[in-house]
Formats: structure tokens, sequence, C-alpha cells
């Protein structure tokens, strides 16, 4: 079903990350086949090359940050501008939040209880995206040392995009999952 269906699609991600702390490694392919002007894969994709690439440092401020992949943060920073190129970001949380639901057995308390625990403690991929945001942070201090306008004005574009379309996008925290479930 996930290689048909984009909530099906985010599912697949969210219980693959859960079992193996990694995307999967046939998301990209999936992704420009269930979903390709989707940008919300490409964000999963560039928050977990930036995981480990960055780290706040304490000196000489405590909101400085310590490159320690330069690699890996350019490729996430590239990963973010090829997700930013796309037309929408869309995570499909909500939808994949009511599919679980109706499945689930809400007659009696006992059931009741275990269909709630099942929901909030289900993890959700977008709490992987901090890593993004971290190299977002580290790539636009680099890009202000090194007095790279040009560089820090494209940032500033794709990081506006993506938070717009972050925020614009719904996704479900556990009071929306509780009301989801009213």
């Amino acid at each position: 079903m996930a290689d048909k269906d984009p909530v099906m699609l985010g599912e697949y991600v969210r219980v693959y990350v859960d079992k193996k702390s990694a995307l999967p490694p046939d998301l990209q392919d999936l992704s420009s086949k269930v979903d390709p002007n989707n940008a919300i894969f490409g964000y999963f994709n560039a928050s977990w090359l930036a995981k480990n690439s960055v780290k706040m440092s304490e000196k000489p401020h405590p909101d400085s940050w310590e490159i320690k992949g330069p690699a890996k943060l350019s490729q996430a920073i590239l990963a973010l501008a090829d997700a930013t190129a796309k037309p929408a970001a869309k995570s499909h949380l909500q939808e994949a939040i009511k599919k679980r639901t109706t499945l689930l057995l809400w007659s009696t308390r006992e059931e009741r209880l275990r269909s709630s625990n099942f929901i909030f403690s289900s993890p959700f991929p977008g709490s992987s995206l901090h890593h993004l945001s971290r190299a977002i942070c580290a790539e636009a201090q680099r890009l202000a040392l090194s007095g790279d306008r040009d560089g820090f004005i494209r940032l500033a574009g794709m990081t506006e995009t993506y938070w717009q379309r972050r925020l614009a996008d719904h996704d479900p925290t556990l009071i929306n999952c509780v009301i989801l479930l009213g």
C-alpha cells in the first residue's frame, strides 16, 4: 500500500524509523512515485542527513554552532534546497491518525485506554525534523561568518518556505490527537 497511497507511505516511514532508527532506503524512489510534488519526504531526508553534523557549542557563545560534519551539513542543505523546490509539503499525519483511530476498539474503558495509549505512543516522523532545524542554524552562522550574503539570502528563503509549510500543515500534537479522537 505504501507504493500507492501517500498516507500509507507516511505510515511506512513512521514504522521503519521507529524500528530501524533510519529512513527507509527506498524512500526517495517511493516518494517520487507516490507523492512526487510533496516536499515532506525530502525534509525527512535532509534532517536525517543533518543528524550529528552539528552541535550547539557552549564556547565562545551559548548560541554558536560547531560543525562536526561539514560534508553531511552540505548534503543536508542541498536536500533542503531540493525539497523546497517542490510545490507543497504535506505530512498526511491527520489522515493517518484518522485511519488508525477507525481501526481501534473504543467500546469499553480498557479498550479506550489501550487505543489511546497506542495513538499517543506512536512516534511521529515530524519529531525527527529537529536535526534539520539545527543544521539550518549552523549553516546560517557559517554563511554569516564567511560573509556569504547571497548564500545567506538563499538559505533564509528556503528556511522561510520550510517553516511556512510546516506550520500550515497542521501536524497533530498530543492536543490535536485528543481533539481528533473526540
